[in-house]
């Protein structure tokens, strides 16, 4: 039976090409690779290993960091990876990446050579160090860039290399004089360095099969992030498609259909958090955020389509809440949806076996605080023989998963009669 989990990996990260030995798949940025000893259980590697017949082994052969994107080449067992391996260190692997430079490239291509790799140039002695750079005498240790477009923020840029690794090539294009988004290694001042994202994409990579030499190209387009980010408009996609992929694990319970999605403050959607109650999304949207308010349409959008949702619902908190306008209150109680249709005034809503009964426009908090999911399920482990005083209850989720827990008796106690 395929949980949500599994189908989101589907469209998250969709397999590119794979046989026998390998597996390619379009890892997203903001995304971890994994595979290393002692990495993170959210890692991509880990989530796939997971939710896949892949088994237990997949070996990572390209390192792509957490921000960048694209093809990640995985061997299916040790002795094809570490050959691949081998080719990529020789130099023996073509690779095609497109990325954002800061600025402008004044010329429409540049040859740039490895022996420039280790230089720390700056953008104004450019002109002098791709001139030398011409003068490479090995073609593999060669990276050709191309001007694709220019764009309000930058320039969008094809780089078709060789090199071992993403930072050595963008080691090779800070000799020339281009710094991609994101890219802070020779800042000095840790206050003059810019939290903007990075983009590059791994779209073309080419190699040789270790057991038959036969030649093999895979290729992944790019995202469309892209464009909008050198256009110079916020850019939130890509952090949400981030923000599932780190919470598949928690996904893979068929018993659970609530969740939290977002929690923007710490990743790159400042202002917005976000949580599923089974077919329904409920933002919570703090003020003065006007792009985050600009783009809500589209996030909402996105959200819909990604998970088969029904509705969204808006939620606009105020620091003051006895304070609210009275527009935002009706906004609160109203049945009609930010995005999709109405659903009912209360739904019932699944949490490790246990039904709740939520209502997603029923005020500020909907029914359910889901962040305290697996301190309800310890309280249910806890709870057999036992009395449990529920205090400060709200709708008393703990004490039901206590009363399923076999607790000899719950008493929950609220300033709500309401809630109660």
């Amino acid at each position: 039976m395929k949980t949500l989990a599994h189908n989101l990996i589907e469209k998250l990260a969709p397999v590119l090409y794979r046989d026998d030995h390998l597996l390619a798949v379009n890892k997203p940025a903001g995304v971890d690779a994994g595979g290393a000893p002692n990495r993170s259980a959210t890692g991509l590697v880990a989530v796939l290993t997971r939710l896949s017949d892949l088994g237990t082994g997949l070996y990572p052969v390209n390192r792509l960091s957490r921000d960048e994107s694209g093809i990640l080449l995985l061997g299916r067992d040790a002795a094809t990876a570490e050959q691949l391996r081998a080719d990529l260190r020789a130099m023996r692997i073509s690779q095609e990446y497109v990325g954002i430079a800061r600025g402008e490239m004044r010329q429409a291509r540049i040859e740039i050579g490895a022996e420039h790799g280790a230089s720390r140039g700056r953008q104004g002695r450019s002109k002098q160090k791709v001139t030398r750079a011409k003068k490479a005498t090995s073609a593999e240790s060669r990276t050709s860039v191309t001007r694709l477009r220019k764009g309000a923020v930058g320039t969008l840029v094809r780089c078709q290399t060789r090199t071992k690794s993403t930072h050595a090539l963008r080691a090779q294009l800070r000799s020339a004089g281009l710094r991609l988004f994101g890219d802070h290694v020779h800042d000095r001042f840790e206050g003059a360095r810019r939290r903007e994202p990075c983009y590059l994409h791994l779209t073309r990579i080419s190699y040789r099969r270790p057991s038959t030499k036969l030649k093999c190209s895979i290729t992944s387009d790019t995202p469309d992030a892209f464009k909008t980010a050198l256009d110079g408009k916020p850019e939130y996609i890509r952090f949400l498609e981030a923000a599932l992929v780190r919470r598949l694990p928690c996904m893979t319970d068929p018993k659970t259909d609530s969740f939290r999605l977002l929690t923007g403050s710490v990743e790159g959607v400042k202002g917005l958090a976000v949580e599923k109650y089974g077919e329904v999304a409920v933002f919570q949207l703090a003020e003065e955020t006007p792009q985050l308010t600009k783009s809500l349409t589209s996030i909402a959008r996105w959200y819909m389509k990604t998970l088969d949702l029904k509705a969204v619902y808006v939620k606009r908190f105020v620091r003051d809440r006895t304070a609210a306008r009275a527009d935002a209150a009706d906004e609160l109680h109203s049945p009609r949806p930010f995005a999709g249709t109405p659903v009912p005034e209360q739904i019932v809503v699944a949490e490790n076996g246990l039904r709740f009964a939520v209502r997603p426009y029923d005020g500020f908090s909907v029914g359910l605080f889901l962040d305290h999911r697996e301190n309800r399920k310890r309280i249910r482990e806890m709870a057999d023989g036992r009395d449990v005083l529920n205090l400060f209850a709200y709708t008393c989720g703990f004490s039901v998963a206590a009363a399923s827990g076999r607790a000899g008796l719950t008493v929950s106690v609220d300033l709500s009669p309401k809630c109660l």
